[in-house]
């Protein structure tokens, strides 16, 4: 017996009695290891087992449950014995070369059962409630890539997300994966229209729908899906970036994102610029909602009284050459609206 243990076990000489009494304080932890050992991921597997072959397989319930009391059996002696658990015990007892494969055989074994757990969880995700799974859908896209990315492609490996999505082909959701994994912030509801901005815009509502997302984010996914995107290599005007962040709001952080991860390299310059925008609360506000030099009642007056959507038309025009700094005071704006006018 080693000194660890001889601290840890004091010897009164006396041999141990167990009556009544003495037992019943071993049966509460016992409890804990019966219901330890008899989880939820056991009960599934035998119930699937059962279901499927009958009887046939009960061997290997018993000669499992024998094997389970003869290893925790030595597992207990070798912890009151020696105070060490079974890692330690081979890494001081055994060779290198020996208690490297053990214990990374034990470590393979522990990996593999809950493995099997975690893949009969997820084969039932598709039978879960649409509000449970957008849950748990979030949670996955809400991590961080590459971990995030990364868990998302293991579904698709397993089979998940083509039971989830069975309208869809498994080279668009590889697609939507790789959108994914291009965030570079988690945004659940961002990275789901990476995903579905694969498929045609029906298919993407459908499942949006069957999916029971807020209705926030459905009018995000279909704002992302038309919004004008610059790809050019040149820096990009002031207009482009101007028209962009109109036509995202009040999405505009989301569009970025969304623009950010779907575009190459040549639309980086486009990116810096919009970040460059966004990032000032002042310059976003003039982008968003510009001071116009006059009235919508004045304007329509230099306009010759007009109304309705050709007014309407004009208004638009006006803010996004305001927006662009294009147009500056009373005057450049009835030149600039009296041009729009000829023009129709």
């Amino acid at each position: 017996m080693g000194e660890r243990a001889r601290h840890r076990i004091p010897r009164t000489g006396d041999s141990p009695r167990f009556g009544a009494l003495e037992i019943l304080k071993y049966i509460g932890p016992g409890f804990l290891v019966t219901i330890g050992f008899i989880d939820p991921g056991n009960w599934a597997s035998n119930l699937a087992a059962g279901s499927g072959f009958g009887y046939s397989l009960m061997w290997v319930v018993t000669l499992g449950t024998l094997m389970l009391m003869l290893l925790q059996h030595n597992a207990a002696h070798l912890g009151i014995a020696t105070g060490y658990c079974l890692s330690e015990a081979a890494t001081i007892h055994l060779p290198r070369k020996v208690s490297v494969p053990v214990l990374g055989s034990a470590v393979a074994a522990a990996v593999s059962t809950a493995l099997a757990e975690v893949r009969s969880a997820a084969s039932l995700l598709s039978a879960t409630p649409a509000e449970r799974r957008l849950a748990e859908m979030d949670r996955i896209l809400g991590v961080p890539n590459p971990a995030g990315g990364a868990a998302f492609a293991r579904l698709e490996s397993w089979g998940v997300l083509g039971r989830l999505l069975p309208m869809t082909t498994p080279e668009e959701r590889r697609r939507g994966i790789g959108l994914v994994r291009r965030l570079r912030s988690p945004d659940p509801a961002v990275a789901r229209a990476l995903f579905l901005s694969a498929l045609d815009e029906e298919r993407a509502e459908a499942i949006l729908e069957e999916w029971k997302v807020p209705r926030r984010e459905r009018r995000l996914a279909l704002r992302l899906r038309s919004l004008p995107f610059a790809s050019r290599r040149e820096v990009p005007t002031r207009r482009q970036v101007a028209t962009f962040l109109r036509e995202a709001d009040p999405f505009v952080h989301e569009a970025i994102a969304y623009l950010a991860a779907t575009g190459s390299s040549s639309s980086a310059p486009f990116v810096e610029a919009l970040q460059k925008t966004a990032g000032r609360a002042a310059a976003l506000r003039r982008v968003l909602a510009p001071a116009r030099p006059a009235p919508a009642e004045e304007i329509a007056r230099w306009l010759g009284g007009i109304s309705g959507p050709r007014l309407g038309r004009a208004l638009a025009a006006l803010d996004l050459a305001l927006a662009a700094g294009e147009v500056k005071g009373k005057r450049q704006a009835r030149a600039f609206l009296a041009h729009q006018t000829l023009g129709e």
